[in-house]
């Protein structure tokens, strides 16, 4: 299964500032609505904890290779 998505900010839905996501797959579509504030925080904690570059060595992929490998 391949799924694909979209996201976009939209200035307002109601009076809102609003972040939309569409995501699509073979087995249905979904058009997810989140504030912007509240991502946009999420977003910055989420930095801070994991800055970008280091993912992988926040999985320790490199680790569990070698361990696979050893054997």
């Amino acid at each position: 299964m391949r799924a694909r998505g979209r996201a976009g900010v939209a200035d307002e839905v109601g009076g809102r500032s609003v972040v939309l996501m569409a995501l699509t797959s073979p087995d249905g579509d979904a058009l997810l609505e989140a504030p912007t504030p509240q991502v946009s925080a999420w977003l910055e904690r989420t930095l801070r904890m994991v800055p970008p570059g280091t993912e992988g060595g926040q999985l320790g992929i490199d680790d569990a290779l070698d361990q696979l490998l050893a054997r």
